[in-house]
């Protein structure tokens, strides 16, 4: 019930979580395009992604908005630009809570494997468990 629930929510926020494409996957994309092949190191992957993000695509980003929202109403597009922080999280999330809800389908069709691997885990609570009274 609660698998049928989720798959809901996640249909009816749809279109939400298309509208906030926008500013979030330009954010994501566009550093990544440019800093993928040179960055060695893993650690300066969130350097880039917030210095170019903060210094250029997200006040270009509210430029272009503001002006593609001058012909209707221009306030709607300082509501929509006040809104990119949010927007931002919303898609981020939302993408999290859809692949959760996948691997929770996927789930469904293998439940042999799934009770394995929580055999396998409360075996392994349990052994560490042991460890760790041990040493007090």
């Amino acid at each position: 019930a609660s698998l049928i629930l989720r798959i809901l929510m996640l249909v009816v926020l749809l279109p939400l979580w298309i509208t906030s494409l926008w500013p979030s996957l330009l954010c994501y994309l566009v550093p990544m395009g440019i800093f993928w092949k040179k960055v060695k190191d893993p650690m300066f992957e969130g350097t880039f992604l917030y210095a170019l993000n903060a210094l250029f695509l997200i006040p270009l980003m509210s430029i272009i908005t503001i002006i593609c929202y001058l012909g209707t109403c221009w306030w709607v597009g300082l509501i929509h630009v006040a809104l990119f922080p949010a927007l931002m999280l919303f898609a981020w999330y939302y993408k999290e809570w859809s692949m959760e809800t996948l691997r929770d389908v996927i789930s469904l069709n293998k439940e042999k494997e799934v009770a394995l691997l929580r055999k396998m885990k409360d075996a392994a609570y349990e052994k560490l468990d042991k460890i760790l009274t041990r040493k007090q």
